[in-house]
């Protein structure tokens, strides 16, 4: 009895083991589906004939994710929300129809200043595309640090001066949404609008 006792326990824990593996390997197996579906590259622009806005808007997205954050309306995961809508579709709403996004490289293994260099690019692109003199930005986590650290001509880890982003005064707002840093809004040297939305003063 005691030796049947005993291969019935050796059997379960077996057992217990083999879910636990399989468990285990179909979250790492998940986890890796969403972040390849969150860092889906994207580029895209947008316009609309006709609009009255006064300057173009970048969207810049944060850390593991892609520019499809703003486009699309779901978790991050490929999940639909229900009644909701996208950032481009919301700002478009607004009467904001001119808009550019793009997705960072590498997010995770490229500093700030690396990524606020490409930025610079973005902010070049969509002025020449607009023909516009300045441009405003709505950034999410990281891509809040970027556009401070090329607004500020300043690697964030040191606050040490990066002269090389050379701001050119061609962001006129800054939206930051979840930015992972206190007193932003004290510390920023340059006069920007911190609406929720864009304004165009």
């Amino acid at each position: 009895m005691k030796h049947i006792f005993s291969t019935f326990l050796k059997i379960l824990i077996g057992l217990l083991l083999v879910l636990l593996i399989g468990a285990g390997l179909l979250l790492a197996w998940g986890a890796y589906r969403i972040s390849q579906h969150s860092r889906q590259p994207l580029e895209r622009w947008y316009s609309g004939a006709g609009s009255a806005q006064k300057r173009p808007i970048i969207l810049v997205h944060g850390l593991n994710r892609s520019a499809r954050m703003w486009a699309v309306a779901d978790d991050g995961h490929g999940n639909g929300i229900p009644e909701t809508i996208s950032m481009v579709d919301f700002l478009k709403s607004r009467g904001f129809p001119n808009i550019y996004l793009n997705t960072f490289a590498d997010t995770r293994n490229a500093s700030l200043v690396e990524n606020a260099r490409i930025l610079k690019m973005w902010i070049d692109k969509t002025k020449k595309r607009f023909n516009a003199g300045k441009v405003d930005i709505i950034s999410h986590s990281m891509g809040a640090l970027v556009a401070r650290a090329y607004l500020q001509e300043m690697d964030l880890k040191d606050g040490s001066r990066v002269s090389s982003l050379s701001y050119e005064d061609d962001v006129a707002n800054l939206v930051m949404i979840a930015a992972p840093h206190l007193e932003a809004l004290s510390r920023i040297r340059y006069p920007l609008s911190w609406a929720g939305t864009p304004s165009a003063p």
